[in-house]
């Protein structure tokens, strides 16, 4: 695999991070919509064109599109074009992505072209879940006016990053409360010192907490439900979209929320872009498809 050539095209600073890690395994690494992240080396900026004449392997964002539509490039003057970027890229390059809408994969399986998406991977999710969990804390430390220790605080949903944020917030002292549908994770954050409530029950219970950090990427917090909200209570999304909150109806009540689905990009982006590099690799590795 060491003489393969890589692009990495937009996204933020996981994506330049992504490039310099290949670089430092010596690999053959042209980048594209990261010339102003301050982290790529000058040698490895390259047009489009370039990178794609003779890329192995294209790395994309996560996610590879945002909310609507468009590939993120905040990085960059140019603007990319996901379904220009399958379409030009050589019938023998294999594309790696995060978040890959249905639409563009069919996309790309209309062109022929090789598309997988790395944000399925389990260990990604295992391994994002410490700093999207550590992001988290950082919010609610930023913007309630206690400490985390003594603070009661509530999360919804018990999947791997409401399990890492959970412990945290228990070492620094919260009372903390999940709530989940599933009895089995009702009863793994019971078992682990949490209290737990039941999701169905939220609209007939009074959410007395100083910070609410949601998990689940549906809308469980609707009118009925944040009425139930105490209304200096922080509440924090960390879902992917949809996710979890009514914005709308929770500005009008003056609760303060953030919506926050990629923290460890902002957080601990030299991390999460280590942690995108090493399970690309392994994806490639897996599929025998690297050319020595």
């Amino acid at each position: 695999m060491q003489n393969n050539t890589f692009a990495v095209i937009g996204g933020d600073k996981r994506c330049a991070y992504v490039a310099q890690f290949l670089v430092g395994d010596r690999f053959e690494v042209k980048t594209v919509g990261l010339e102003l992240s301050g982290i790529v080396d000058a040698s490895h900026i390259n047009t489009l064109d370039e990178a794609l004449a003779t890329a192995d392997f294209i790395i994309l964002p996560l996610p590879l599109v945002d909310k609507s539509g468009a590939m993120p490039s905040q990085y960059s003057n140019v603007k990319l074009d996901v379904y220009n970027i399958i379409k030009s890229a050589r019938r023998e390059s294999v594309i790696f992505a995060g978040r890959i809408p249905g639409a563009v994969a069919t996309f790309a399986q209309e062109c022929g072209k090789n598309m997988f998406d790395y944000y399925l991977r389990e260990e990604l999710q295992v391994m994002n879940a410490v700093p999207t969990a550590e992001g988290a804390i950082e919010q609610i430390m930023s913007h309630i006016p206690t400490t985390v220790f003594g603070s009661s605080i509530m999360v919804t949903g018990f999947g791997r990053t409401a399990q890492a944020l959970c412990l945290l917030l228990k070492a620094m002292g919260a009372d903390v409360t999940v709530y989940a549908r599933k009895s089995a994770a009702l009863a793994h954050a019971k078992s682990v010192g949490c209290n737990v409530g039941h999701i169905n029950k939220m609209s007939f219970e009074k959410l007395n907490f100083d910070a609410i950090v949601n998990s689940v990427p549906a809308q469980i917090f609707s009118h009925d439900v944040l009425v139930n909200v105490r209304p200096d209570c922080y509440m924090l999304d960390i879902a992917s979209a949809p996710g979890g909150i009514d914005t709308e109806y929770a500005a009008k009540t003056g609760i303060a929320v953030d919506i926050a689905p990629s923290l460890p990009g902002q957080v601990a982006p030299k991390t999460a872009g280590r942690i995108i590099k090493e399970t690309v690799l392994n994806m490639i590795e897996e599929r025998g498809c690297a050319v020595e």
